[in-house]
């Protein structure tokens, strides 16, 4: 298994942020190991599901992301399975006294015969999730 962690202070409200992440095709504007991402069910809510395809290792890789646990504007959940890796994302928006915290809590678990694999995910989604940390801080302070 592999984990990351990114945490993003902003001055944008957390109803904003909120918005903006929960409606989880902007994650290509953000996320450079998504080459791209489109919602499948219009509205971020309970149980939408958007197409997203990630770029790993120069190969794209589909994944349908449905919305497993939905509290706005304070938490959401997207979880998504291809049969080679399963993905699990927590996303929080806490507010502060300046504008919001945001706490982007990523797994992501190689399936099947790319268990043996494991160690070279774990590097690799490290690499991944420093630059998605950084698109993230910047979408969030444009």
């Amino acid at each position: 298994m592999a984990h990351y962690r990114a945490v993003v202070d902003t001055t944008r409200q957390p109803d904003d942020v909120f918005a903006y992440l929960a409606d989880f095709h902007h994650v290509a504007e953000w996320d450079p190991g998504v080459a791209r991402a489109r919602a499948l069910d219009g509205e971020p809510r309970l149980g939408a599901r958007y197409e997203v395809v990630t770029l790993f290792r120069g190969r794209e890789m589909p994944l349908t992301y449905e919305v497993t646990a939905f509290q706005p504007p304070h938490q959401f959940v997207v979880r998504a399975s291809n049969g080679r890796v399963e993905s699990l994302d927590t996303i929080t928006v806490e507010s502060t006294p300046t504008g919001s915290r945001v706490t982007y809590d990523a797994l992501l678990n190689p399936l099947g015969i790319w268990v043996l694999l494991g160690p070279l995910f774990a590097r690799a989604f490290q690499k991944i999730g420093d630059a998605a940390h950084q698109g993230l801080r910047r979408a969030l302070t444009t």
